[in-house]
């Protein structure tokens, strides 16, 4: 089973720091991956329940920066319940992160 999770909707409104310009971005820093694996917990454990599935693929899905996703990976990558995880934005394929083969 797949879940996404998207950094633009899943996460709440008082978690990351918001832009308005051109268009609205949501920024988040090293500070807020704590909350964010907290809210990626609840939407694993949320559909773990309805499908009755021990394990899950995680595909995040939004724009990060790099130390933040690797920090989010780097913590994920200990969880017994997910088999692989795989990252996209808007503006690339997705690409898996996690396992890599051969490392």
């Amino acid at each position: 089973m797949t879940v996404r999770f998207d950094l633009r909707e899943d996460v709440p409104a008082d978690v990351g720091n918001v832009y308005i310009g051109k268009q609205v971005r949501k920024e988040y820093t090293l500070d807020h991956v704590p909350a964010i694996l907290e809210h990626i917990a609840k939407k694993i454990a949320t559909a773990k329940k309805t499908t009755g599935q021990e394990s899950v693929a995680l595909c995040i899905f939004g724009s990060t920066y790099v130390p933040v996703l690797l920090a989010i990976v780097a913590n994920l990558r200990g969880w017994d319940d997910i088999t692989s995880i795989e990252y996209g934005n808007p503006h690339t394929l997705p690409c898996v992160v996690h396992p890599l083969n051969g490392l």
